[in-house]
């Protein structure tokens, strides 16, 4: 696979628009070529998207959206470890409101806040190679420092089963050994206190504050998930409960066999619109999130348009 990053060298006569300004992403002739014959059959701006769904990024995908000529659908090629719920709400709504049509091609690991952003598409495309959505937790703490939302929640959940169960069989096994002696009220303090001596340090140990945090967190991605399934309409409150609390990390895999069951206008890309080639072309910038490094380059900007801006006067722009 090729990789599109050139950080010292970017030849801008081969670069989208947005890749010329950042200085970070140089792509080839023949995935430029691709993205316009996409951008032709489907009347649409093509957009690659490689970093955090975070600020400021989110305002700045905005703003270079808004000055654009624009088609009437939006292609948009997503590849991030997620980050801000908010940022991605406020990107995938903006997206809805602003064209007809919203296809997410998912061409490699699209995880958490883009899952988010998927939940705003009409179509979902997914490559069979490489493209895998993951739960939609929120990645909770500060840069460097991440940690899903859903380990608080696994956490607590676990450790709770286990103290039952340990209790059960402390219960049962006292009653059997000395069901004509102690009464049914003595086992169950024994019971308990066995089980609090266990596990009490290992509940001292969780904070209120972050399980509060995250149980927050999910909150606001179901509410923003809920709203963008309002346009979107490409699957339900059900699975995107689903999509929320059932998995048990947030790397768990949704390929696209498990998307199919989760959307309701799912496909696979079969070169039916160039969608294939396009994929090929990127490279590894298509399937692998932009390395954190390159995050902390001054400048850096996690999305070029690979569709060339349509001639039209600007009198004719699209509001």
């Amino acid at each position: 696979m090729t990789d599109n990053r050139d950080l010292e060298n970017t030849d801008n006569s081969n670069v989208a628009d947005g890749a010329s300004e950042s200085g970070v992403w140089n792509f080839s002739e023949d995935a430029i070529s691709a993205a316009n014959a996409v951008s032709e059959v489907l009347d649409a701006d093509v957009i690659f998207y490689n970093g955090p769904i975070d600020q400021p990024y989110d305002y700045l995908f905005i703003e270079a959206c808004t000055v654009r000529v624009r088609r009437t659908n939006i292609v948009l090629i997503l590849v991030t470890d997620g980050g801000s719920a908010d940022s991605a709400f406020r990107m995938a709504a903006w997206l809805q409101e602003h064209y007809e049509r919203f296809t997410l091609y998912v061409t490699g690991h699209c995880k958490s806040a883009g899952t988010l952003i998927a939940m705003g598409a009409h179509v979902l495309v997914i490559s069979e190679d490489h493209g895998e959505l993951g739960p939609l937790d929120v990645q909770m703490g500060g840069p460097g420092a991440k940690l899903s939302g859903l380990t608080f929640s696994t956490a607590l959940i676990k450790l709770d089963e286990e103290a039952s169960q340990a209790y059960d069989v402390f219960l049962s096994s006292i009653s059997e050994e000395y069901g004509g002696v102690v009464s049914n009220d003595y086992a169950m303090q024994i019971a308990s206190d066995i089980v609090v001596g266990l596990y009490g340090q290992a509940y001292a140990q969780i904070d209120p504050m972050h399980i509060g945090q995250a149980s927050r967190a999910m909150d606001i991605a179901s509410r923003y998930g809920t709203r963008l399934l309002e346009e979107g309409q490409n699957s339900d409150e059900e699975r995107l409960d689903e999509l929320i609390s059932d998995y048990p990390s947030h790397e768990y895999v949704i390929d696209h066999v498990e998307a199919a069951r989760l959307f309701n206008n799912v496909y696979i890309t079969q070169d039916i619109y160039h969608e294939y080639d396009l994929g090929l072309y990127l490279g590894e910038d298509a399937v692998f999130p932009v390395p954190p490094e390159k995050e902390d380059m001054d400048g850096f900007i996690p999305f070029a348009f690979l569709s060339t801006e349509p001639d039209v006067e600007d009198d004719e722009r699209q509001g």
